[in-house]
């Protein structure tokens, strides 16, 4: 390990100076594109409220509506000339499973709509509030008995994301990926309508 030392001591006026400039230009290069990126993203993102915003009677959004969701995804479609918004429906700052639309704008009008919002929602909450019974260690513990798995001596979250939202509680010795557990909104049906919604943990 010593004469390795040496030896960078030695030749870092010589060979090892290109690739270490030649590395940290392409770091910077790196996050020059996440930097354009991220910032392509926020534009498009902000241009996807304002489409909303003004079209929101096309859409069918209500002043409720346009309160009460989030832009997942929004781009510009070159082949197609088309704005592509994508939003997810929140309720009370928590994501609603599964509840999605997806509009397409040209020139700035809506010129197509997928998918739609759940109405009434205060109604099909029953009112409740956004806070949990229990806590998400513990509805990580309820899904790992579910799943019959070895039950870690342990569980602690080791961070969070979405705001606080989401917890991340990495792998604990027993999955492939990490362990997360997030609080949001779940549809209830019948079988063939959407009678309530329920506050849940998503693990």
């Amino acid at each position: 390990k010593l004469n390795e030392q040496k030896r960078v001591r030695l030749t870092i006026f010589g060979t090892i100076i290109k690739p270490i400039f030649m590395r940290k230009i392409y770091l910077f290069f790196i996050s020059l594109t996440l930097l354009f990126t991220a910032n392509a993203q926020v534009n498009d993102n902000l241009l996807a409220q304002q489409l909303v915003v003004k079209n929101a009677d096309s859409i069918g959004f209500s002043k409720n509506d346009l309160g009460n969701y989030v832009v997942s995804s929004s781009y510009f479609n070159e082949s197609s000339g088309t704005q592509m918004v994508y939003l997810n429906q929140t309720f009370k700052g928590l994501p609603v499973y599964n509840q999605m639309v997806v509009l397409a704008f040209k020139g700035g009008k809506l010129i197509s709509k997928a998918g739609s919002f759940l109405p009434n929602m205060e109604t099909l909450t029953n009112g409740a509030a956004a806070s949990p019974s229990i806590t998400p260690a513990d509805a990580v513990r309820t899904s790992i008995s579910d799943a019959k798995a070895s039950m870690p001596a342990l569980i602690t979250a080791l961070n969070t994301l979405e705001n606080g939202k989401k917890y991340n509680f990495g792998k604990l010795n027993i999955a492939a990926e990490n362990v997360t557990a997030e609080l949001m909104w779940v549809p209830v049906d019948d079988g063939k309508n959407i009678t309530a919604v329920k506050l849940a943990w998503q693990v």
